[in-house]
């Protein structure tokens, strides 16, 4: 199965707090090495979620002179009647041992930037070997069947790849995880994000089973009573006394007498203890954003692998949660943002949030100070339509922006920082050392193969991203 999920903003769910500022309408861009989530599916409810990273990718072209041509470092892979994307994806976040029978589902999640020529593409298995930054169309590694082909979404949705049945093999026979590659069919042409680019890096999100401990085995029952001794058969008749001479043959052997009767079945052994249950519980609610559309908005509790999107209605559920209180996050596309904190779960209960706004009545042009209540080209400030904004601070399109930060306001309205951050109203490139967590670092100004380790306790996604060397399950460097 291969879908896709509308266009929305993610802040890093499970062990990293990785939040980028999206525009409603423009391309989403956030600074992080690789985290994604589970996407605009209807989620069972969820055992034990891991993300496999985007470990290689490029795009090979079969157009003259670029079919000898590496494009591993591009910020973009291409699909199109010409060119054909490569992506293999980093199983080793998986727990050790993991086997095909542990997958409950594994779904590959890619970010359409652009959109030439909507139509239909195809994925396919790999199965020959390749590097990111050596492959080219006259070098293109070989391919399995592919997946039934399916129609690409519009451009800044998520392109969602059910490849449960691949992933199975991969771990059935190792090293065989090629990866993937899709090709377009017919005139198809469009743009994902690689993970060079600073936006929705490619993802695989696993999901496994997680059954509950089996009970002890009951005792073993008694053993039944001995069957009594057979009556023994009648002996031969004695023949007559001879003359003396050469002894007679033996005499025939009786015949077997009847078999005993089967004795008494014992009784049976106690039934051992039940098996202890689950020690969990869940949260449920609803969400509301005025008069938009709230289904597949993100709902996860940071730094645990639980998990949900909202239902038409506006419903979630996360479950198998264990006891204790928790923060849930509620986000959404636009900048739309909700932390509840101090949720309590209950072992076998599921605790009811209510109806969590997410519209900022206090800055929203559209919605300000109450749903439906727009300001046209003002500003809203403080639940208040105004043309004049707070210190430090610029009307832009009707938003009220500080003009030193904003990456698509940066020095003055409508200045965009493409690929790159804004600093004092200037646009620049993100570095190591300036505060702040962006390009590939998995934490603020560490990690992500491009600076310094991290420390403990900082976010991670390889052991490679920690001092110690040691990326727990749960993306902290330990």
């Amino acid at each position: 199965m291969i879908s896709f999920v509308p266009f929305f903003q993610t802040c890093g769910r499970l062990a990293t707090s990785v939040c980028a500022r999206l525009e409603p309408n423009a391309p989403a861009r956030r600074w992080t090495g690789g985290t994604l989530l589970m996407l605009g599916l209807s989620l069972a409810p969820l055992a034990n979620a891991t993300l496999a990273p985007d470990q290689a990718d490029t795009f090979i072209n079969g157009s003259g002179a670029s079919k000898t041509k590496n494009f591993g470092g591009n910020e973009s892979l291409q699909v199109s009647p010409t060119t054909s994307t490569l992506i293999r994806f980093d199983l080793s976040t998986l727990p050790a041992g993991t086997t095909a029978a542990d997958v409950e589902k594994a779904t590959a999640l890619l970010w359409v930037n652009t959109v030439n020529a909507g139509g239909n593409i195809m994925v396919q298995p790999v199965t020959s070997a390749w590097s990111e930054l050596g492959v080219t169309y006259n070098t293109q590694p070989g391919v399995g069947a592919p997946l039934p082909a399916i129609t690409i979404p519009a451009v800044y949705q998520y392109l969602v790849i059910d490849v449960t049945a691949v992933v199975k093999a991969w771990l059935t026979t190792p090293g065989t995880n090629n990866g993937l590659e899709l090709v377009a069919v017919g005139s198809t042409s469009l743009q994902l994000d690689s993970k060079e680019n600073n936006g929705n890096t490619p993802t695989l999100d696993i999901t496994l089973f997680n059954d509950g401990a089996a009970g002890p085995p009951g005792p073993t029952g008694s053993t039944g009573a001995t069957g009594g001794t057979g009556a023994v058969g009648p002996a031969g008749a004695t023949g007559a006394t001879g003359a003396t001479g050469p002894t007679g043959p033996t005499g025939a052997t009786g015949a077997i007498g009847p078999a005993g009767l089967t004795g008494a079945t014992g009784a049976t052994g106690a039934m051992g203890a039940a098996g202890a249950g689950l020690n969990a519980g869940s949260i449920g609610g609803l969400v509301s954003l005025c008069s938009q559309s709230v289904a597949h908005t993100l709902v996860y509790i940071p730094g645990r692998s639980f998990v949900s999107y909202t239902g038409a209605d506006g419903s979630f559920l996360l479950d198998y949660v264990p006891p204790g209180t928790y923060s849930v996050i509620v986000e959404t596309p636009g900048n739309h943002t909700q932390t509840l904190s101090g949720v309590l779960v209950a072992s076998g209960s599921t605790t009811d949030t209510g109806t969590t706004t997410l519209a900022d009545l206090l800055s929203d042009p559209q919605n300000c100070g109450a749903c439906g209540n727009s300001c046209g080209k003002a500003a809203c400030s403080n639940g208040v339509c105004t043309t004049t904004c707070p210190t430090g601070q610029t009307l832009c399109a009707g938003s009220c922006v500080n003009t030193a930060t904003d990456a698509f306001n940066c020095g003055a309205c409508g200045n965009t920082c493409a690929g790159t951050s804004c600093f004092g109203g200037v646009c620049a490139a993100p570095t190591c050392n300036d505060g702040r967590k962006n390009g590939a670092e998995t934490d603020t100004d560490c990690g992500g193969g491009t600076c310094f380790s991290c420390a403990l306790g900082n976010s991670c996604l390889v052991n490679s991203d920690c001092t110690s060397n040691v990326c727990s399950a749960s993306h902290v460097c330990q």
